[in-house]
């Protein structure tokens, strides 16, 4: 009986480490993968022609979180979940998800685009990551939360991080547009911090899957009716629409991005928030590392300073790594 017991716990310890496996792999490719996002939405804004930046960027924004929206809905569809969308939609914690998706789409997504055409690919990248640090202060804020000393060590080491990569910007950029971009990737810091914090409700009773896939919509419809009018972004919309070739990027894009989503939100599912946000915030280093490579980005020993500072203090903000990970106490 007793040799019968062992091989059943055994088993589950098995299957609890594929698990946990399982979900890191996940958080990993989430990190990767928004960062592939970035890359070829910074492709696709580099072929359209416009003048006005703000206009571009916010089609840009717009397009990905639309697109991505559908590739989303495809997916749920596909697996059996159509129905479950328009449920959750008219519950009380679907519409928090949508007051979360007009921080974490509209705001946080335009500033980050805005910051890639102003300031550039890597070190809008870099700024939108104290989205961790943020988050911390805001739960501290607004959910009573208190705040650790590894907690304040790591928002502490992100600020430094932060200050570092915008103190002095490349030579190839103008100082004035530069910090205009930091500036505006800060957006992307705090809408992202914001709508973790709201959306954290709405996720705790909707399936993150869905909840993600309203978030999309509800940020697309918002991109469409809304601000498109008002700066005028129709007309681009249907140059961009019309040329294939940037439309397939652009589709491609708004595919890295949901793949981001669903990977985040599957790893959260499996390995706890903590350390899929944490997990995902490698999506700088892959932010500095591949524009670098691809696109011939400017950069400064700041930037990739700066960048491994707000990536050490994400991961303290968001766990103990002692224990988390060299301990593999995984269950939180």
């Amino acid at each position: 009986m007793e040799n019968k017991n062992s091989i059943i716990i055994n088993k589950k310890k098995l299957l609890d480490s594929q698990y946990n496996k399982k979900g890191l792999i996940e958080g990993l490719l989430s990190g990767f993968t928004f960062a592939l996002n970035g890359l070829f939405i910074s492709l696709a804004l580099d072929k359209v022609s416009v003048e006005n930046i703000i206009t571009l960027s916010l089609v840009g924004a717009c397009l990905n979180d639309v697109l991505a929206a559908v590739w989303l809905i495809l997916y749920n569809v596909i697996k059996g979940r159509g129905k479950e969308i328009y449920r959750s939609f008219r519950i009380f914690p679907g519409k928090v998800v949508c007051i979360g998706a007009l921080l974490g789409g509209p705001l946080a997504q335009s500033g980050y685009l805005i910051g890639m055409k102003y300031a550039g690919v890597s070190y809008a990248v870099a700024i939108s990551a104290l989205y961790a640090a943020v988050g911390a202060i805001l739960s501290r804020i607004f959910l009573k939360q208190k705040i650790e000393k590894r907690v304040a060590l790591g928002i502490i080491i992100s600020a430094i991080g932060g200050v570092v990569i915008s103190y002095i910007p490349p030579v190839s950029i103008d100082n004035t547009y530069f910090y205009l971009g930091i500036f505006a990737a800060s957006f992307a810091a705090f809408g992202w911090a914001a709508e973790g914090v709201i959306g954290a409700f709405g996720t705790a009773v909707i399936d993150p899957k869905i909840a993600i896939t309203i978030r999309e919509i509800t940020s697309g419809i918002v991109f469409l009716l809304f601000i498109m009018p008002a700066v005028g972004g129709y007309t681009t919309m249907k140059d961009i629409f019309l040329d294939v070739s940037i439309l397939k990027i652009f589709i491609i894009a708004a595919l890295f991005a949901a793949i981001s989503f669903l990977m985040w939100y599957k790893a959260n599912n499996s390995i706890g928030v903590a350390k899929g946000m944490a997990l995902n915030s490698t999506y700088v280093a892959w932010g500095i590392v591949l524009p670098v490579l691809f696109l011939n980005s400017s950069y400064n020993n700041n930037l990739f300073i700066g960048g491994i500072l707000v990536l050490i203090g994400s991961v303290l903000v968001s766990i103990n790594p002692f224990e988390k990970f060299v301990r593999g106490e995984y269950n939180e």
